[in-house]
């Protein structure tokens, strides 16, 4: 019965997916691994116009089937692999046959299965009594000896009847889960009880031993079987609604899931006709969510549903795989013209290979460059102007749009003329003619046109000539970056009359008359002081008469 929901499961899924996208056939798988319980499913696109499938091996000795389908309209391969019976663990080949328009390809894949099972403990249960595995199987006592007891199972498919040994096991598959019964000691009269320890594949189910026996197969108790699904926050959550009793689905169950901490609203809906249910979890449940299923004529079921991870370690792996599908470009806003390298990462700072860079140019022209093993990428630059670029590879979110300048550190030779010559000085007097040239490092007229100022006037430059300008006092001539030339500012310096020196030479030669003048007094002074008095004789008389 089980395999027969499954085989329906896959044929519903087939169904809706139709022609939705899937992976190309060369990502076709050469080896599964799974753990006992689990499944797998996947599609594959193909090429060609009449494309047919044929089966190969589909069923093997360690309890896994194979189901491989073609979508008639798409091109479509369904491939999956479910438990349809006892896991026993170990490997096999699974073949099949692709025909595309006359060529035809056998296909291979290795199925490795692992019987990886958690304790989920011990527990005692009396005759007459039943143990209640997760909700999803039911063992119930219906005698006891010193040696074995007598059992039945309901939950996974067909009820089952029958004898279990003292140091014995008893295997099933339930709701896709793998689950093993161990007897570890059976007491018969007058204590009619036994001691069971029980493994599953699935961890954390809750045992509990129940007052009531599944003797009565016809009786109506609610379960679920999650068809094999790990539950997941965010993702859609389907179930069959059935009678635990017998493993048949039930139609028209009211579905109620709840938070346990209340705090998100609930989610309610009615299972098919075929017993199927299926509504998208909210992403922010605290703990595992409680099921309730409820229809009259049954007994209800409360059944709390286990999620794959904790909370904290579905938040860790959901911004992880966030970060890690989200491309990052971080770059400078200015570059000058020459080559230039960026690197794209991921949100958790990973270097990602073989990202396409679409850098678009200032005229709109695009060209594509791809990132290497180290994510990083580089181009050159052919004219300034604004850049921009943005980063995108399959299974990525897109860099954000960077926009980036490129320009060139450039400076005009500005050339002053007055009255069409070069002065010799740098100094103007006021009514000069001055005009402008600018040229290039190469002493070169540059034909630019620009609106520069001169004095806070405007003043045109055509062909790199500036108009011609009356001098009045100091200006600055202001010209605006272009062309790769940045802004520049020429003080012109305006000649003026320097009284403090005037003065000083004028008190120098004032001083130097003055002195020269002193001199000259005097020296006519001393001529007039000798020319008034003559010169007086001396007279001597020795013994005689005066001569």
């Amino acid at each position: 019965m089980k395999k027969q929901i499954l085989l329906f499961g896959l044929v519903l899924l087939f169904l809706i997916v139709g022609v939705q996208a899937a992976e190309p056939i060369s990502n076709l798988p050469t080896s599964i691994s799974l753990n006992c319980g689990e499944s797998y499913s996947n599609s594959f696109s193909l090429t060609g116009t009449n494309i047919t499938i044929t089966p190969g091996t589909i069923g093997s000795t360690i309890g896994y089937e194979m189901s491989v389908m073609l979508h008639p309209i798409s091109k479509v391969i369904y491939l999956s692999f479910f438990q349809s019976g006892v896991c026993s663990g170990g490997s096999s080949t699974f073949t099949f046959k692709i025909d595309s328009d006359g060529t035809e390809v056998t296909k291979s894949i290795e199925l490795e299965v692992s019987e990886k099972l958690w304790n989920l403990g011990e527990i005692t249960a009396s005759k007459g009594k039943r143990i209640d595995i997760g909700g999803i199987a039911h063992f119930g006592i219906l005698e006891v000896s010193n040696t074995q007891v007598q059992y039945i199972l309901g939950g996974c498919g067909t009820t089952e009847q029958g004898l279990l040994e003292e140091g014995n096991k008893l295997e099933a598959v339930c709701s896709g889960e793998a689950v093993e019964i161990n007897l570890k000691n059976s007491y018969g009269d007058p204590f009619n009880f036994a001691e069971f320890e029980i493994f599953s594949s699935e961890a954390g189910l809750i045992l509990t031993s129940s007052n009531e026996t599944i003797a009565d197969s016809s009786e109506c108790v609610l379960g679920l079987d999650t068809l094999g699904a790990k539950v997941k926050r965010g993702n859609i959550f389907a179930i069959k609604t059935i009678n635990a009793n017998t493993g048949k689905f039930v139609d028209s169950v009211a579905v109620t899931i709840l938070d346990q901490q209340g705090e998100l609203s609930p989610i309610a809906g009615v299972s098919t006709n075929i017993g199927f249910f299926s509504e998208r979890l909210h992403e922010e449940y605290l703990q595992d969510i409680i099921v309730q299923l409820e229809k009259e004529g049954c007994e209800p079921s409360t059944q709390v549903i286990l999620f794959e991870k904790s909370y904290d370690d579905y938040k860790k792996a959901k911004e992880d795989k966030e970060g890690a599908s989200q491309l990052v470009l971080n770059m400078s806003a200015r570059y000058e013209l020459g080559a230039i390298s960026g690197t794209i990462k991921n949100a958790l700072d990973e270097v990602i290979e073989g990202v396409e860079v679409r850098i678009t140019k200032p005229d709109n022209s695009v060209l594509i460059v791809q990132t290497d093993v180290n994510g990083l990428f580089t181009w050159t630059p052919d004219v300034i102007g604004i850049w921009k670029l943005q980063g995108g590879k399959d299974d990525y979110e897109s860099t954000d749009l960077v926009s980036i300048e490129v320009f060139q550190n450039k400076q005009y030779l500005i050339v002053v003329k007055v009255d069409g010559k070069q002065p010799s000085k740098p100094y103007y007097k006021k009514g000069d003619k001055i005009s402008f040239e600018l040229r290039d490092e190469n002493n070169t007229l540059l034909p630019l046109t620009i609106d520069a100022t001169f004095a806070g006037v405007p003043l045109m430059f055509v062909g790199g000539i500036s108009d011609e300008v009356i001098f009045e006092d100091t200006s600055i001539l202001l010209i605006p970056s272009i062309g790769g030339y940045t802004e520049q500012q020429l003080q012109l310096i305006a000649k003026k009359t320097n009284w403090t020196t005037i003065i000083y030479w004028i008190g120098i030669i004032i001083g130097v008359i003055i002195l020269l003048g002193t001199i000259i007094a005097i020296i006519r002074k001393v001529k007039r002081g000798s020319g008034g008095n003559a010169p007086q004789k001396m007279e001597f008389q020795l013994g005689g008469e005066a001569t």
